[in-house]
Formats: C-alpha cells, structure tokens, sequence
C-alpha cells in the first residue's frame, strides 16, 4: 500500500487528479445510497439522491446541507461535505505541490540559453572566478562597452553550486552570469549555452 501511495504521488497530475476522482466517485455512490435510505422519502429517486451528494461533496453554488427531510438524512450530507472538504484539501495540495515543483525546476532549470551577444566561458577550475571578476572589471572601467550580454559558464559541475559561489563574489559587480550544467566538450551541451 505504501509503495502504491508512493507511486501515486510521483505519478503526474492528471494521474494524481483520477486518484482522487476515483475516490470521490464511491463517496457520492455510498452518499447517495445513504442519502436515499435516510431521506425516508420514496419520491427520492437515484437520481436525485446522486446528484445531492455530488453537489454537496463538490461544494456547488446554490448546495446546502441545511432544510433536510429527515435528521439522517442532514447527518449524511455533512459527513459527505466534510469527505467534500478533504478531498479539495488534497486537490489543491496536488496543484500547489505540482506549480512549485514546475517554478523549481524553471528556477533550477538546465534550459538552453536564449541570450544574445553573450560570452561563453567553458568548464571551471581555480581561475573560473577571477576571470569573471577581471570580466566585471572591465565592463565597469568601459562604461558597459564591454561585456554587454551576460556572461554564461558552461562547466560539468552542479548549477545551483556554481551559481552560488559566483553570487558570494561578484555581487555588485554587474557583471550578468548564467550558469549552466553539462558537458563543455560536447557540441549539443555548448549549443544550450
């Protein structure tokens, strides 16, 4: 079970969004057979009984649990409107969990670089760091003639690393650098950059 809910939650979104409809549709099922029976009314019809507790479960415009026909028959709609609850609980988890997941990986991202008239400095070492600083220098002392695009390092080492270490000694500088991760030697990694 724990390896299902696992495989369920690394499932995409669409995957996760059938998970819980395939939860809510027993819900309104069981709610409406309930509903049905503790409504005591034999002009309720399956129908009606169905659409009551999916509207009261989906929390439509114009439902309420209020003015029922018989005290069970309020008691299974609040149970179905607090099944309701839950699951927009999770829905909406679902989405937040996926939007962050996405802004992640933009943030994160080893996206191709769609700059223009922007120097490409290959693959990292010791002197990484003081040519970008001799860069900045130069662009500064130019009046901003030199170096006007970005600067982008291209180097076989953890993007968010070399972004960070770039970030602690150049802030202020001006000088523009994107980083990318992957292969300098490779002609398909260097077009990303």
């Amino acid at each position: 079970l724990r390896y299902t809910a696992r495989q369920l939650f690394a499932a995409p979104a669409v995957g996760k969004l059938l998970a819980v409809a395939a939860v809510a549709l027993p819900i309104v099922a069981v709610g409406g057979l309930a509903y049905r029976r503790a409504a005591g009314d034999p002009d309720c019809s399956w129908q009606e009984a169905l659409g009551r507790t999916y509207a009261v479960l989906n929390n439509c415009p114009g439902s309420s649990v209020e003015s029922e026909r018989s005290r069970a028959a309020d008691v299974v709609l609040h149970l179905v409107y607090l099944a309701g609850l839950f699951t927009f609980a999770v829905v909406l988890g679902i989405v937040t969990d996926d939007i962050s997941t996405q802004v992640d990986k933009v943030r994160c991202g080893n996206y191709p670089v769609v700059e223009k008239d922007h120097t490409v400095l290959l693959n990292w070492n010791h002197q990484t760091v003081p040519v970008l600083k001799q860069m900045a220098l130069a662009r500064a002392e130019s009046g901003g003639q030199l170096f006007r695009g970005p600067v982008v390092v291209l180097a076989d080492r953890d993007r968010m690393d070399m972004q960070e270490e770039i970030f602690e000694e150049l802030e202020g500088s001006g000088l523009r650098v994107i980083t990318r991760s992957g292969n300098p030697a490779k002609p398909p990694e260097q077009k990303r950059a």
